[in-house]
């Protein structure tokens, strides 16, 4: 099944605040795959200032947007105008400009946008296709990278039990919403790799186990309003408004978020100098896997 013909999966409801926008790109840049990316980038020689990323499926753009804090140019690419215009308002907030692109992953993209990037990025976009699609979907990040470019595109984890017991709460009480969301295992995105056609590739697993365990109880809390009377959801949406009304608190402007990500960017160079990242066994079951594959 072509899940692009499932709007409500790819039809973004939601405004993003600048506060919350600045959790998210904080959030972005704690990950051990975006390290890993940094790294790739200081071992290749590129200036950030230089570098040209690409963002698949963009969504809000979070992952080009803390690349573009940093300098970067940026092209967003969606099928779908309405996210467009969600991701060009945020990024106006900040101050950037991304080139946006209305196209399909899963079509040959147009002779500008091949070949033309030293980093194309996704992150929650593959899981929503099954079968082939999946592999066309890597074919079309391959197809846009420089020689020596490489991909960075993040899914949600099979092997992660918050996840699942989410998903299966979800799906029993019939509140699942989504029509194709598989997760992946890392042998199933190195096979898939391989077949559409990179070089070199490995899995990293993302984040922390604490982490996930906190997202996923509020999640799961979320999972039980949800079937729950009209006023028990009330007080469980004020209790979840007020975690985040927490969250965001002092989050600061967009200096400060620039400055977050320069002193991290200063902290990868002083990591990386000594030994690249290797995910712990206690990894494994993070809700995230991150697939770094590169063209050549």
């Amino acid at each position: 099944m072509n899940s692009q013909t499932k709007k409500s999966i790819w039809d973004p409801k939601l405004n993003m605040s600048f506060d919350m926008m600045n959790i998210r790109i904080k959030n972005m840049a704690s990950q051990r795959s975006w390290m890993e990316a940094i790294r790739i980038i200081i071992e290749k020689g590129i200036s950030l200032d230089k570098l040209r990323i690409a963002e698949v499926g963009c969504g809000t753009g979070t992952t080009a947007l803390s690349f573009a804090l940093m300098g970067s140019s940026v092209t967003l690419i969606d099928f779908n105008q309405k996210a467009l215009g969600l991701a060009k308002a945020i990024y106006q907030m900040y101050g950037c400009q991304p080139e946006l692109i209305n196209a399909d992953c899963l079509q040959v993209p147009e002779d500008k946008l091949r070949e033309n990037f030293d980093l194309v990025v996704s992150s929650g976009l593959m899981e929503h296709f099954s079968g082939n699609l999946r592999i066309q979907c890597l074919i079309y990040h391959k197809d846009l990278l420089k020689t020596g470019g490489f991909a960075h595109i993040s899914v949600p984890n099979k092997a992660c039990p918050w996840y699942q017991i989410v998903r299966l709460f979800r799906m029993l009480t019939k509140t699942w919403e989504i029509d194709v969301e598989v997760p992946f295992s890392a042998r199933e995105l190195n096979i898939m790799s391989e077949k559409a056609g990179f070089k070199s590739h490995y899995v990293i697993h993302n984040g922390e186990w604490s982490g996930d365990f906190k997202y996923y109880a509020r999640g799961f809390v979320s999972a039980v309003g949800d079937i729950l009377p009209w006023p028990i959801r009330n007080i469980i949406k004020g209790w979840k408004t007020g975690l985040a009304a927490k969250r965001i608190d002092d989050q600061g402007s967009a200096e400060d978020v620039r400055l977050y990500l320069r002193d991290r960017l200063s902290q990868a160079r002083d990591l990386f100098s000594i030994k690249p990242i290797k995910p712990g066994y206690t990894n494994q079951f993070n809700s995230d896997l991150a697939l770094l594959a590169f063209k050549s």
